[in-house]
């Protein structure tokens, strides 16, 4: 037992921590206790109750602390429930708090989020709409949800049935693989359950969405009654260039449908759009003048660089560590989820950086090992690479420092080359301020 003051600086309830005797035999908080990281919305909303909702930003309330201040600013969405107990017992909550069941798109904790505040039975309409058709589809194995969600379910609604598929389990199929399982079920798959992933990639062959080997669209057609002319030839498909595909488009009048024959130009149409794939500037203008509402998201390629990895920070930092798919963001969200997947390396001062910003850890984020000391020729280096725009944070804050000392005139023995080139693009950089 432990004695927490409230912020006021008086004396809070006594209360038993996380871990304690009876965390560990009635909450399941024992062992979140020692991974905050995993901690649910409902963990977080059992800490804060039992603190008489005055949370301290130290101690073993600190990551609680930390998640109810990005719930208090909106940068964390919870589910109604959550928002409206917050709103009557914490005064001055405000109005920036962003309910899980009014955002666009759930991620699949978040639906669980609300699902755990409606105590496991969902609504068909109104606020909860959105996650009873998420749970009608996981029930029916319509869609696949990770093994832990799974079992939650199925401990805690009656009669959830063997139909949910865990994402554990399921790997990506194979044509052959598929046409085996169409072919067992007499070329009529069943939405839902173990051939919901075959339903689909029939469904997607069907409609020209994606292609298939020849022997397998002529297959199809043969057994499937009405199997349309939508239906792709691999053999047939190649990877179009840009004219090609502003040819495709101006042929449609500007409006290309999904799926058919113009599914690949559909495809980069909707990436140029969103800013995923950048495309020249007399096509983008092209589009936007026969095209409503094209949307400034799109990214001509002539004003395209490579970004540097403080450059990506200072994207993520204007984003409050949240990055969206698309846009101007869309260079930096490809670098950072390379950094995630550990395909590219990130220095230990952003990751530490944006794993305190997120509260939580990037497991397999790889850091990049910084040398010890940097020569001059190091320094240079770095310099040339940057244009000589270096940072004061970040992976550049030691050449920084040196570039200062070097202006100043404090590098002892630094070669006359390097003074000459220091100096000349100091000059040069001071001209195109």
């Amino acid at each position: 037992m432990q004695r927490h003051t409230d912020s006021a600086g008086e004396a809070g309830p006594w209360r038993d921590l996380p871990g304690s005797a009876p965390y560990a035999t009635g909450t399941g908080l024992e062992h979140a206790a020692f991974t905050k990281t995993e901690l649910t919305a409902e963990n977080h909303m059992e800490i804060i109750r039992n603190d008489q909702y005055s949370v301290l930003p130290y101690g073993d309330t600190q990551h609680t602390y930390t998640w109810l201040q990005r719930v208090r600013t909106g940068q964390t969405a919870v589910a109604r429930l959550y928002a409206d107990e917050l709103k009557d017992h914490v005064p001055g909550f405000g109005d920036g708090v962003r309910v899980l069941e009014e955002q666009g798109t759930l991620t699949a904790e978040e639906h669980m989020q609300v699902i755990r505040a409606c105590e496991y039975a969902l609504v068909p309409g109104e606020a909860t709409r959105q996650t009873h058709r998420w749970f009608q589809d996981v029930r029916d194995g319509a869609l696949p949800v990770a093994r832990a969600y799974a079992e939650e379910l199925r401990a805690r609604v009656s009669g959830f049935g063997d139909g949910v598929r865990v994402l554990e389990e399921q790997r990506t199929l194979t044509a052959e693989e598929h046409m085996q399982v169409i072919r067992a079920c007499g070329y009529a798959p069943v939405r839902g359950g173990t051939t919901q992933q075959t339903y689909r990639w029939f469904q997607d062959v069907r409609n020209g969405v994606l292609p298939v080997a020849r022997a397998y669209a002529e297959e199809l057609r043969a057994r499937v009654s009405g199997f349309g002319d939508g239906v792709r030839v691999l053999e047939e498909q190649r990877t179009l260039t840009a004219e090609e595909h502003m040819q495709v488009i101006r042929a449609c009048g500007y409006a290309l449908v999904r799926g058919g024959t113009t599914q690949q130009t559909y495809e980069w149409l909707c990436n140029v759009r969103t800013g995923v794939s950048p495309a020249s500037r007399a096509y983008i203008e092209e589009l936007a003048h026969h095209t409503d509402g094209f949307g400034d998201a799109a990214r001509p390629l002539e004003e395209q660089r490579i970004l540097t990895a403080e450059e990506h920070m200072q994207v993520i930092r204007a984003c409050g560590y949240a990055l969206v798919r698309g846009g101007t963001t869309q260079q930096t969200y490809k670098w950072f989820h390379n950094v995630t997947n550990g395909r590219s390396q990130i220095s230990q001062v952003y990751l530490q950086e944006i794993e305190e910003a997120q509260g939580k850890r990037i497991p397999r984020a790889k850091v990049i090992e910084e040398k010890r000391s940097l020569n001059q020729a190091d320094h240079m280096k770095i310099l040339r690479s940057r244009s000589f725009r270096v940072s004061p944070r970040g992976t550049t804050e030691r050449t920084y420092a040196w570039l200062a000392k070097a202006l100043a005139g404090e590098v002892k023995n630094l070669r006359a080359t390097y003074a000459a080139e220091i100096a000349a693009a100091t000059v040069e950089n001071a001209g195109t301020r």
